[in-house]
């Protein structure tokens, strides 16, 4: 079924709901959302969306998030395996302790925000290409980031963050 305007409708398969161009918002897969989504739905792409989003996974299912090209704040929403896929506008991705093993994909870097909001983290440095946050058993990956700035905000402050430029030692800046 499809929502007011078409804007929102679930995909062939059911397990994706797909989110369309002029629909500003919040998806939020989360049981709790007061709003009733097919059993197995589990992924949200807002590629085609072109408004202010806010797009949340269910939970403790592992999800795919894909954002628009407006402004997207994504979470995957528990402690899951979720993949958040930065639109082409500017993306906020939200992590904290507990959040489970996460992954952005397509971080635009000073444009796009880490919002670490609750809980501290116990390393954070560069593997490979990618900038990885721990916190206990639980990490976000921030692929392809390490040779270029990266924005997080921690407990009200905004931080750069640089790893593995030849450059510039790795190094963290309020």
């Amino acid at each position: 079924s499809n929502w007011p305007g078409s804007q929102i409708a679930y995909a062939g398969d059911n397990n994706t709901l797909n989110v369309g161009a002029g629909y500003s918002g919040v998806v939020w897969l989360n049981p709790q959302s007061k709003v009733e989504y097919k059993t197995g739905v589990n992924d949200i792409d807002a590629s085609a969306a072109d408004g202010n989003l806010i797009l949340v996974g269910r939970g403790n299912v592992g999800t795919l998030i894909k954002g628009g090209r407006g402004t997207n704040a994504m979470w995957g929403g528990g402690s899951s395996q979720d993949i958040l896929q930065g639109g082409s506008g500017a993306n906020t991705f939200w992590y904290a302790s507990g959040d489970g093993t996460d992954t952005v994909t397509n971080f635009h870097s000073g444009t796009d925000k880490i919002n670490y909001y609750a809980g501290g983290f116990d390393r954070i440095g560069s593997s490979g290409g990618d900038v990885v946050i721990g916190a206990g058993d639980g990490s976000l990956t921030i692929k392809d980031a390490a040779a270029r700035r990266l924005d997080v905000l921690l407990g009200g402050t905004d931080y750069r963050c640089w790893f593995g430029r030849s450059d510039r030692d790795s190094s963290v800046v309020a």
